[in-house]
């Protein structure tokens, strides 16, 4: 055997823990035990891959199942915020009635505070419920307040406010 294939094995000994061939010519025996410690070898890093493999399909797998479940919550999510909104509409919806119901609506008689004389303006009557409710609309744009102070609350509906209907002509 040349001196350059003992070298080969030395340099594949030495990537193989507690492995050591010598630096003398080998015989046949010890080049029996090198390659069968190479076929050793080669077998555990198969059975490693083969392990890796498994690991990687198994996540893989969870992956996936991950994708259908994230997809699937999204789509709930969005179902979810569409009946939200619905839901608060609906709710406004009934807030604004109640409120149309309970709320005095009356023309101004004498310009006042800024409101020209013959606008219709609409009062909660000092009632808190009342008040509450305007404030709430108030915040989804379904009502502007002009003037409030605890339970007085004073402004327009969008179809009798004045600065609606200057800014629509």
């Amino acid at each position: 055997m040349s001196d350059h294939l003992i070298a080969e094995a030395n340099r594949h000994a030495k990537a193989i823990p507690k492995m050591t061939l010598p630096t003398t010519k080998p015989n046949d025996r010890d080049l029996a035990w090198y390659i069968a410690e190479c076929i050793d070898l080669k077998k555990q890093l198969q059975m490693e891959c083969a392990t890796k493999r498994e690991h990687l399909r198994i996540a893989c797998a969870q992956i996936n199942e991950l994708k259908i479940k994230a997809g699937f919550y999204e789509r709930e999510i969005a179902r979810l915020r569409a009946d939200k909104a619905r839901l608060e509409s609906e709710v406004l919806d009934a807030i604004e009635d109640a409120a149309r119901g309970a709320c005095h609506t009356a023309k101004q008689e004498r310009e006042h505070n800024g409101i020209a004389a013959g606008s219709l303006i609409t009062d909660s009557g000092a009632i808190s419920a009342n008040a509450e409710n305007l404030r709430r609309l108030a915040e989804a744009k379904r009502f502007r307040i002009v003037s409030a102070f605890g339970r007085m609350v004073v402004g327009f509906w969008p179809e009798n406010d004045p600065k609606r209907s200057k800014e629509q002509a």
